[in-house]
């Protein structure tokens, strides 16, 4: 693929140097135009980043405070026109969802071509189920506008291809779009190493059953479900690790009242994940929306037995009862039925843990098949070039 030229469009970082180092390794010439600043993208040389700032998000994150929609909508609009006046000229346009509308227009004009990358399922389908599950649980959930909605959709029919790391997303756009869609699992081949040193210490009982979970989306990880799973199991000797925000979810009452009666612990930033993982008896990942969901590779890859939802992404290929254990997303009874089998049965935990590494392994025994996934995505595109 000598001389093909791809620029990479993406507000903040998500996996585009997982893209980046895949299209380098099929000899394309790439560029990555992002918010977010070069020495972010660790494996990525610096001279192939171009920084172009969005000032809200650079406040949000400076201040620690969470800015209306609105304002990261306008955010999006400014990145996206300074990106359609600097970016250069390339073959290929990768864009990911939300931040490549007026970037897409524009090489469209010149009968280029573009990919979307929508790392989860359509924004019509997340925003009615987000909705509806704000309203079940009485939690605020802020929308997108009609406006921002709208974006969203003018970009999925701009696109040549729309890829997706999962059934789950892919499922949501047979309807509209099932020609384009294209799914792309993300890397699982993490890049961090697990340490065997002494494990990060955690505060409590060291001879209790440690239930883990990762996320920082209250409504979306579905985290109201696990603490009533936790609350309903009602064992001391069961400590629930939360490594997410702790204001996300004690500002939601009962959360916050199960959080006051139940041994749940939140744990604060930790240099390694694999820290965190090595303190755990299972981890749960209960999302109610999750287009793919690393942290279940996580675990995995530490052998951690995991429990996930039907809506998790990365469950694609998993057998219940054998990779892991599946619960129906929401329905926290069937997630406490799951946790006691692993709870009560040693020797379960054990197989489940061991076929979950297994798993991991082989996806990642061969390294080349995200390179030879994005060689065969860019070679559908440029067989007519």
């Amino acid at each position: 693929m000598i001389n093909i030229k791809v620029n990479i469009v993406v507000g903040g970082r998500f996996h585009a140097s997982q893209i980046y180092n895949a299209l380098k390794k099929n000899n394309i010439d790439v560029k990555i135009y992002s918010s977010s600043p070069a020495h972010y993208f660790k494996d990525v040389p610096r001279n192939d980043i171009f920084f172009i700032p969005k000032l809200f998000q650079f406040i949000q994150k400076v201040c620690k405070i969470r800015l209306p929609r609105l304002l990261h909508d306008f955010d999006k609009f400014i990145f996206g026109n300074i990106c359609k006046y600097l970016i250069r000229d390339a073959d290929i346009l990768w864009g990911f969802n939300g931040d490549t509308l007026e970037v897409a227009k524009k090489i469209k004009k010149n009968n280029k071509f573009f990919i979307l990358d929508r790392a989860c399922p359509h924004i019509n389908y997340q925003q009615r189920i987000l909705e509806e599950e704000s309203k079940k649980i009485s939690y605020v959930f802020e929308k997108h506008s009609q406006k921002s909605l709208n974006k969203y959709i003018q970009e999925y029919n701009l696109a040549d291809l729309i890829v997706v790391p999962s059934n789950y997303s892919a499922n949501t756009f047979r309807k509209e779009f099932n020609k384009k869609i294209r799914i792309l699992p993300l890397d699982v081949n993490l890049k961090r190493g697990i340490k065997n040193q002494k494990k990060y210490e955690i505060i409590g009982n060291p001879d209790a059953f440690r239930v883990g979970v990762v996320g920082g989306s209250f409504i979306r990880k579905g985290l109201i479900y696990l603490l009533r799973a936790i609350d309903l199991i009602g064992i001391d000797d069961v400590q629930l690790l939360i490594r997410a925000p702790k204001n996300n979810i004690l500002v939601h009452k009962e959360s916050f009242d199960i959080c006051m009666r139940r041994n749940i612990k939140f744990v604060p930033h930790i240099d390694d994940i694999n820290d965190f993982y090595k303190n755990l008896d299972i981890f749960v990942l209960p999302s109610i929306d999750e287009g793919f969901g690393m942290v279940a590779y996580e675990a995995l890859r530490n052998g951690v037995p995991l429990i996930a939802s039907n809506h998790v992404g990365s469950i694609d290929g998993m057998k219940d009862g054998h990779d892991a254990l599946i619960f129906e997303s929401g329905n926290f009874e069937h997630l406490r039925e799951q946790m006691y089998k692993l709870y009560k049965d040693k020797s379960l935990r054990a197989r489940i843990g061991q076929n979950g590494r297994n798993f991991y392994n082989l996806k990642v025994a061969n390294g080349n098949i995200y390179n030879k996934e994005i060689r065969s995505i860019i070679s559908e595109l440029i067989s007519g070039i």
